[in-house]
């Protein structure tokens, strides 16, 4: 999961916004963990403890913390896929997503990692195009490991054929004031 960014846009760090009486950091991480996306790995931004607490008696999960993050999306995406392969845990899949879609639910994520995908790469569909939550087969991990900049995975889900499973609740994720709004409107 990816999670090291700043929130400039939204003013606050959104990883720490609650949501159904949760931080979207924990919510995130339990929902990969009840999928079956095991282990976990949170990357999170350096020397922010309190989002190490949010994350505090979950199990199968990994924190990670990332130095580069201020260099975006692909440096997270590196120190994950550097992890995996320094532990020699190369797993077959591995689930990618962000902590800012609160919509999303375990059975979302559960739908992504049963979808069939001769392509090796399966995402949620939503505003018109493929985009995380995403499922990579261990063929797409080297394209993972070298992202750089802001871009993350975007690359890769745009740039062949994706299988897709439609997710309009991906749709909604919280970068400004008014998606937040947005969210505190649902709730009502």
């Amino acid at each position: 999961m990816l999670a090291a960014g700043n929130s400039s846009r939204l003013g606050h760090p959104k990883q720490l916004v609650e949501y159904e009486g949760e931080p979207l950091i924990r919510r995130a991480a339990r929902l990969a963990v009840e999928a079956g996306a095991t282990p976990a790995l949170v990357v999170l931004p350096p020397g922010v403890p309190v989002m190490q607490q949010a994350l505090a008696g979950l199990s199968s999960i990994v924190v990670l913390e990332n130095v580069l993050a201020a260099e975006g999306m692909g440096s997270s995406l590196r120190l994950s896929m550097k992890t995996l392969l320094d532990a020699n845990v190369i797993p077959r899949r591995l689930l990618l997503l962000t902590c800012d879609q609160p919509l999303i639910e375990a059975r979302h994520l559960q739908s992504l990692l049963q979808a069939p995908s001769a392509s090796g790469i399966t995402a949620a569909f939503y505003h018109g195009r493929p985009g995380v939550p995403a499922v990579f087969d261990r063929q797409h991990f080297p394209a993972l490991a070298q992202t750089h900049g802001d871009q993350g995975a975007r690359t890769l889900l745009r740039s062949g054929p994706v299988t897709t499973v439609d997710m309009p609740e991906a749709a909604l994720d919280l970068d400004t004031p008014e998606d937040l709004s947005r969210l505190t409107d649902l709730r009502h």
